[in-house]
């Protein structure tokens, strides 16, 4: 565990905290969740971008499917790309540049009612 990340409704009521791993550097950003075989609904990933743009993300040797959250600078949550499929190598764009990406369980967005209102704060572990 590396952080702490919540959804947060607009009204700033949290939707759900989990736990995330930080990918802040190119070899853990192209790494990401591969490999994973598990993922519960108290974890996820959060990755960092050094700019904001609109690049996207693949599911390149992941065997799970996700929800891959994609975030402005200012935290807001841009789209949601629900239930991605595993090992594809198509882009899944953001609808606007990015800074953040979440990425999280299939079915994440749906049961905890995550729409494009919502937002997210994140905190590193000491």
């Amino acid at each position: 565990m590396e952080g702490s990340l919540a959804f947060l409704t607009p009204g700033g009521d949290t939707l759900r905290t989990i736990d995330v791993d930080i990918a802040d550097t190119d070899a853990e950003r192209r790494r990401g969740l591969m490999r994973q075989r598990s993922l519960g609904y108290d974890r996820g990933m959060l990755f960092i971008f050094d700019s904001v743009d609109e690049g996207g993300m693949w599911m390149k040797n992941t065997p799970l499917p996700l929800d891959i959250v994609f975030v402005a600078p200012d935290s807001q949550v841009i789209n949601i790309a629900r239930r991605t499929t595993p090992f594809s190598e198509k882009s899944i764009e953001p609808a606007a540049p990015r800074n953040f990406v979440v990425e999280v369980r299939a079915g994440f967005a749906d049961r905890f009612d995550l729409t494009d209102s919502t937002r997210v704060r994140w905190t590193r572990s000491e």
